[in-house]
């Protein structure tokens, strides 16, 4: 009886484990063939809860659910430069972004492109770049702060103009900054006291804190809604590198 009885536990334990491998398997075949997307995720710092780290991950394609309600948030422009006409647009796209990020130059090079011709340069939309400095990109912070100090010489026009050669470029030091500066014909002297003495530190921590306080989680990371009379935007949250169909989803619902 107790030999029947041995054979009966042992044959219920084979089945089991024969069971829990083949679940095994299935789910891991299954997780293998799902969609993924590449972004820069930020996490708190605790040494300093003003940088953010970062750790590159592969993100699961987002669920047709999530896709048709993104996450909601409200942010502010700040007093970051902004592309677009101020009398006409009823929506603001702000992109939280990281000058050595590759998704955010990815996205800088290609989708923006369209997003501007198609919303801001028709006077629909207004585009307002913001930093977030990854602290696992060492200069990331240094470009941001430069790009700055091009908006305390030359304005909005001036900031993007050095945006766009910071993405199109692999700038790794401050020299480069300042060669990029005296393309753009601004004042060296002027640009490079700005540069040294941190003027611009606490202008990018600002936005860093921001980003945080929106919910922005991974680089470039957006939040594209209505803006209101007190420079406040109330929206969608739009995540990694998305395609430009995506953006054009988002914004549409907001016009109209």
């Amino acid at each position: 009886m107790k030999d029947n009885n041995k054979s009966f536990l042992l044959s219920i334990s084979i089945v089991t484990a024969g069971a829990l491998i083949a679940m095994a398997i299935y789910f891991g075949i299954q997780n293998d063939n799902m969609p993924q997307i590449k972004g820069e995720k930020t996490t708190a710092n605790q040494e300093n809860a003003n940088q953010p780290t970062q750790k590159a991950e592969d993100k699961k394609t987002t669920t047709p659910s999530t896709q048709n309600n993104p996450p909601q948030t409200t942010t502010t422009l700040d007093d970051d430069a902004i592309m677009g006409n101020q009398n006409t647009a009823t929506v603001a796209i702000v992109e939280f972004s990281d000058y050595d990020c590759p998704y955010c130059k990815r996205h800088s090079t290609s989708i923006h492109n369209q997003i501007k011709e198609n919303f801001v340069d028709t006077g629909k939309a207004l585009y307002v770049f913001r930093d977030l400095p990854l602290s696992s990109h060492p200069h990331a912070q240094k470009k941001a702060e430069a790009a700055e100090c091009a908006t305390k010489q030359g304005g909005d026009e001036k900031y993007f103009q050095f945006h766009d050669k910071l993405f199109a470029g692999s700038i790794s030091n401050d020299a480069g900054l300042v060669s990029l500066a005296q393309e753009l014909n601004l004042d060296i002297d002027e640009f490079k006291n700005c540069l040294e003495s941190e003027e611009m530190t606490d202008e990018v921590r600002n936005d860093i804190n921001d980003a945080s306080q929106a919910g922005i989680r991974s680089t470039p990371g957006f939040v594209i809604g209505k803006l209101d009379s007190n420079k406040n935007v109330t929206g969608s949250i739009i995540s990694d590198a998305q395609s430009y169909e995506a953006f054009e989803t988002v914004i549409n619902k907001y016009l109209n």
